[in-house]
């Protein structure tokens, strides 16, 4: 969670209402991810690092998460 919210420099509200489907594309994580940010209502695209891209995917495997589960969540 730390090395997305530093690619991602979203707001701790936005990170934590991240979904599993918001940067995955099938069952990997993808390079770019996109989101609407909560205070502003704007969308914000940002790039996701190939070690932060293979954490993820590790993380998310590990915990059986999918589609529309908060990537926040504690399984």
């Amino acid at each position: 969670m730390f090395n997305l919210a530093i690619d991602s420099k979203l707001r701790v509200c936005d990170l934590t209402r991240l979904q599993v489907q918001d940067v995955c594309q099938g069952a990997h994580v993808g390079s770019l991810a996109m989101v609407m940010q909560q205070n502003t209502q704007r969308p914000v695209q940002f790039e996701i690092t190939e070690q932060t891209r293979q954490s993820l995917e590790a993380w998310i495997r590990a915990r059986g998460l999918k589609g529309c589960v908060a990537i926040t969540e504690l399984g």
